[in-house]
């Protein structure tokens, strides 16, 4: 704000600083040209920058206002006696905005001025705010004049609106229909500035459908800004009765977790190859279909030259083997008499020549692509009541996903399925909500040869070309930077002892299981048998982004924060969670708390003799807002280690250090608690041995019998960590289901077993050594 009315005043101070009219300080002259335009001494456009020129330097505020500035300009704002050009309203607005920076006074005289019309200046606000022919520049003065009304003088503005948002129904199509961040966000702001001054009014937006126009907002706007005032003032509703329930009724919650960042990106290349392995299923059935038609087709013979055209089709066939030219004769013959029978001696009972499946057009004599998926078990089933339990699985299986793609896919070739009812994804997909894969980051970009391949096969398949994006022999996202390494160690995230195992910004998979998938070839090949693509991503594939905001760079900590606050009411339902555990957001929080703490680049000083280090340990470079983000995020992920997966996740994606590090230094006592409890809980897991030792974890945390991960949870581990070898060991057998005394007995009689038998083999051993010196 103080930019900006700098900015404002060194432009009118140009245009003041060239006038040469003696009527240049005389205010009421001034006023009385902007009131009625007569062109005498000066035009009401001239006398506005005169005017404003004088409210940004606030020197002599008392006169202006004495000359009738304010009621002159909120006459201009309600259009008596004509319509004003846009430009008169922005001077106007502007110079209400200027002179409402003078205090409380001055704001409380603005909101109470009356127009011609008898309205008071909180409704000529409104009205010019929500009058859709205006144009931006005046509606962004109203909306930022109203702002700062309503946080100087919140009780006038209710008292002046009766005590309730009268014009609920104008904010509502302010998020619906406008584009300008600033306006949104203004307008995001003043509402929860007078839901500060009374909760109550929060039952009055959710009741206008506050919430899904909220939503709307987060899925439109690309600006952080924007974004993060809509996502704060769904935090403040989110507790009002009914405001969850619209939230999930609206898609809510994918949709917050994608303001986190994207997801892994060998998760992208698994969704991938789920797409390509029911396209060619799809395509099989389809060909299969074709023939089966085809043959009944040929067995029956048409009504019209029925018994010529079935001796045709039979001699067709039989003069293609002994080549007679009766069999040949007769085979024309049935072409020309019948369809069932022509079809089966003209083309002597082979398929047609190519099938059309969609947009795949697929060669039927060519051999079908096999694309090998490692996994095939289904999902554990939810837990009672529709909730997942405690081993829910995070991602479904690729033959659950492979069948569900075909499914959606099969029908009019559409990628609809038509018999379905209409669900929450009926709506069209926006184009800038799916991921435009390669992904490159500008300066980010790797200059490896095959990533360059990568993107110009992508940008290729984007301009109309045969090459489909995400169906050649590289993988598309190479591009992220996942040839050269990990692309979260290009964009200053950290690295440690399981950086191999990570890839796109939170980790989730090394670049060989991008570059060298076992199923991309097969991938490609499809894509050279079709010539297009195998379809657009579903609305609830991972890949798919629903919010505004890009995946281009990691999103800010106040706007992660905003979504994690309204996460955080809503995990605590056991649907909740399961929803926003399959949507990885633990592995997505990890990426953003290791790129807060990451170390900062030192700038370049050109060469000149380096300062000597400090031996002193530095403390966290946190600002207020960023440590109320990571509180937040950090509670999300501590209901959200109630899963095994999620304790893997954090351990192998290196998120052990930095969560050290805010336990031990954390600004807050609330932050240090939620890292307390999340390294307890990853502690639990006997898999994250190795690296709570690496990451020297307190004895505290550690525990004597840890617990294992199940064979679903390995399963579902394996998409996100292909190659990583502690997840191929199988897991061992359960312990007999034994308590009490008889337990402890059973483990001391093994123990005295196998110590017995190491006894028993070292004596052998030492007897078998005197006999053979005995011999020499």
């Amino acid at each position: 704000m103080a930019a900006d009315k700098e900015e404002e005043r060194l432009k009118k101070s140009v245009f003041y600083a060239s006038c040469t009219s003696p009527f240049k300080d005389d205010y009421p002259t001034l006023v009385k040209c902007l009131r009625t335009d007569g062109g005498q001494p000066h035009t009401r456009q001239e006398a506005g920058f005169l005017l404003w020129h004088h409210a940004l330097e606030g020197t002599d505020t008392n006169n202006l206002l004495g000359a009738g500035l304010v009621g002159a300009c909120v006459a201009n704002l309600d259009g008596a006696p004509y319509e004003l050009p846009h430009t008169d309203k922005a001077c106007s607005a502007g110079i209400l905005l200027a002179l409402s920076a003078r205090g409380e006074e001055v704001c409380e005289a603005i909101a109470r001025a009356r127009s011609p019309f008898a309205h008071t200046g909180v409704e000529v606000l409104h009205a010019r705010l929500g009058a859709g022919g205006d144009g931006t520049l005046p509606r962004q003065y109203c909306a930022r004049l109203l702002l700062h009304i309503a946080k100087l003088v919140p009780h006038v503005v209710l008292k002046l609106m009766e005590n309730t948002l009268l014009h609920m129904p104008m904010y509502i199509k302010v998020w619906s229909e406008v584009r300008d961040g600033t306006i949104v966000t203004c307008v995001c702001q003043l509402i929860a500035t007078l839901l500060h001054e009374k909760p109550e009014l929060g039952a009055v937006v959710v009741e206008a459908g506050g919430v899904g126009a909220l939503l709307e907002v987060l899925r439109r706007h690309r600006a952080e800004g924007a974004a993060g005032a809509a996502a704060a003032l769904l935090a403040r509703l989110i507790g009002v009765e009914g405001a969850a329930e619209q939230l999930m009724r609206n898609e809510g919650i994918p949709l917050l977790v994608d303001l986190f960042g994207p997801p892994p990106a060998s998760v992208l290349a698994w969704e991938r190859e789920v797409h390509a392995a029911a396209a060619a299923a799809a395509a099989m059935e389809a060909r299969e279909a074709a023939g089966s038609s085809h043959r009944r087709s040929a067995r029956q013979p048409s009504a019209r030259g029925g018994a010529g055209g079935g001796g045709g089709g039979g001699g067709g066939g039989a003069g293609a083997e002994a080549k007679t030219p009766r069999g040949g004769a007769a085979g024309g013959g049935g072409a020309g008499g019948g369809a069932g029978g022509g079809g089966g001696g003209g083309a002597g009972g082979k398929l047609p020549r190519k099938s059309s499946f969609g947009n795949l057009t697929i060669d039927p004599n060519a051999a079908p692509a096999s694309s090998k998926i490692r996994f095939n078990k289904e999902p554990p089933s939810p837990g009672p009541g529709g909730g997942a339990g405690p081993r829910e699985s995070s991602l479904p299986t690729p033959n659950a996903a492979a069948r569900a793609v075909a499914h959606q896919s099969s029908g009019d070739g559409s990628g609809t399925n038509r018999d379905s009812s209409p669900g929450p994804h009926a709506y069209p997909l926006p184009s800038h909500h799916r991921v435009p894969l390669p992904l490159i980051i500008p300066g980010l970009a790797s200059s490896s040869p095959a990533a360059q391949a990568a993107a110009a096969a992508a940008a290729a398949g984007r301009n109309g070309s045969s090459a489909a994006v995400g169906l050649s022999a590289e993988p598309s996202h190479a591009s992220l930077g996942l040839s050269g390494g990990p692309s979260h160690s290009l964009l200053g995230w950290g690295g440690g002892a399981s950086q191999a195992s990570l890839g796109g910004w939170g980790g989730g998979g090394s670049s060989g299981s991008l570059l060298a998938s076992p199923s991309s070839a097969s991938s490609a090949s499809l894509g050279a048998q079709g010539g297009g693509p195998t379809g657009l991503p579903l609305p609830t594939d991972l890949g798919v982004n629903r919010a505004g905001y890009r995946w281009i760079l990691p999103p800010g900590l106040e706007l992660a924060g905003q979504a994690a606050a309204v996460l955080g009411s809503l995990v605590q339902r056991s649907e909740c969670l399961a929803e926003v555990d399959r949507r990885l957001a633990a592995h997505r929080i990890v990426g953003l708390i290791r790129g807060a703490l990451a170390p900062k680049q030192a700038p370049d000083d050109g060469g000149k003799k380096k300062a000597k280090k400090s031996k002193k340990k530095k403390a966290l470079a946190l600002t207020p807002e960023q440590a109320q983000g990571l509180t937040r995020l950090l509670g999300v992920l501590k209901f959200l280690t109630m899963f095994s997966t999620n304790r893997y996740r954090i351990a192998r994606l290196d998120g052990l250090p930095p969560l050290l590090t805010l336990y031990a230094e954390g600004p807050e006592y609330l932050m240090r608690s939620h890292c307390q409890a999340i390294l307890s809980n990853v502690a639990l897991l006997a898999e994250n041995g190795r690296c709570l030792l690496d990451a020297k974890v307190p004895e505290e945390f550690l525990v004597s019998n840890p617990m294992r991960l199940n064979a679903d949870e390995r399963e579902v581990l394996r998409i996100e960590f292909p190659y990583d070898s502690a997840l191929e060991e199988p897991a061992p057998p359960p312990l007999p289901a034994q308590t009490g005394p008889s337990a402890v007995a059973a483990v001391k009689a093994a123990d005295k077993a196998a110590e017995r038998a190491a006894a028993a083999a070292e004596k052998a051993a030492a007897s078998e050594k005197a006999a053979a010196a005995e011999g020499a």
